[in-house]
């Protein structure tokens, strides 16, 4: 199961804190869930944990963000290199200069790039599993 929840604005612990809330009451008694969060401020405040330990469910923090694991990264590097150099007149010539470097690569590479973050993502998060 993946949920998620979408604001308007900035995301508080306590918006954090009723949307889990309202997940841990929907499955309690059903099944453990396992809560993956990025490293928000409003997932890593006490009263989140304290949430997830009283009800038996599992919350782990993802890795902290780190580029070479992400795949868009090396996208956006070679797109700022591009763009570097030019001058820019509007929104539509930094449309063009996007799809003129997607078109360089080609589906494998693209592919091999975003494999080898993932991995490297779900390496972290088994160590940090291992920890539990």
């Amino acid at each position: 199961m993946l949920a998620s929840i979408f604001v308007e604005g900035f995301v508080g612990r306590w918006i954090f804190h009723r949307f889990l809330k309202k997940l841990f009451i929907r499955y309690k008694g059903k099944k453990q869930l396992l809560i993956l969060a990025d490293n928000l401020d409003a997932h890593k405040v006490a009263e989140v944990k304290l949430l997830c330990m009283e009800s038996s469910n599992v919350f782990v923090l993802n890795v902290p963000y780190f580029s070479c694991s992400n795949p868009i990264e090396f996208f956006f590097g070679l797109l700022k290199k591009r763009l570097r150099h030019m001058v820019i007149d509007n929104k539509d010539h930094i449309v063009q200069q996007v799809k003129f470097v997607m078109n360089d690569f080609s589906k494998d590479e693209l592919r091999s790039r975003f494999s080898l973050g993932f991995k490297k993502t779900i390496s972290c998060l088994q160590k940090e599993l291992e920890s539990y």
